[in-house]
């Protein structure tokens, strides 16, 4: 019995995480059609983003994408399936882990690969719309040799970690790496314009430019 409900609220736990990313990423959609950064594909390109193969180039997300396509679908599929091995509860007591695998398969190819958009008032980072009072601070670091990122991918080297602390403490902060200083500058610039603060560790030793 209480293996049948510690099984059930593991799957409901699924479907909620599931039907979350789904409305967050249609949020961040409709963000991205106000967004001012990125706008062109240089802009794209300077933005990296970790996967698991290492750093990619971002993706627009956009409805017409394959990537969006895959979310948009893969959810509807996940859910059925987690709804369908919900109702036999005795099975999942049989094969529990091979489930469990399932069960983590199927959350982790819903995901649409990670972004970051300047939209209107706020941001869209890794497909979630954070509007710019939820957002502590954002922080720049320059990865120079010393760097923790530096040396795992010849991409980030001597380009600039993008971090963004949220105001709620169990929160975790996010980042990207951005390429060049030239459109660092842009990305500072638009989230100066609306309010986000702007910290530097101070023992990284940036240009006398970065500081804004």
């Amino acid at each position: 019995m209480y293996l049948d409900f510690f099984f059930g609220f593991t799957f409901l736990a699924g479907i909620y995480f599931i039907l979350d990313y789904r409305i967050n990423i249609s949020k961040a959609l409709h963000a991205c059609k106000h967004a001012t950064f990125p706008l062109n594909q240089n802009e794209f390109s300077a933005v990296l983003i970790p996967d698991a193969k290492g750093w990619s180039e971002m993706i627009p997300l956009s409805a017409q994408t394959s990537s969006y396509k895959k979310v948009k679908w893969g959810t509807v599929v996940a859910i059925t399936i987690l709804v369908i091995l919900l109702v036999f509860t005795n099975y999942l007591d049989r094969a529990f882990l091979s489930m469990a695998y399932l069960f983590f398969l199927m959350i982790e190819s819903t995901r649409h690969p990670g972004n970051l958009y300047i939209a209107d008032k706020g941001i869209v980072l890794h497909c979630r719309y954070i509007p710019a009072t939820s957002i502590k601070h954002y922080r720049t670091e320059k990865i120079v040799k010393w760097h923790s990122l530096y040396g795992i991918d010849t991409q980030v080297n001597n380009a600039y970690k993008l971090t963004f602390k949220m105001n709620k403490s169990w929160q975790q902060s996010h980042y990207v790496v951005i390429k060049n200083f030239e459109e660092l500058e842009k990305i500072t610039r638009l989230l100066g314009l609306q309010g986000i603060p702007r910290v530097q560790k101070s023992e990284h030793p940036y240009p006398s430019s970065a500081n804004g």
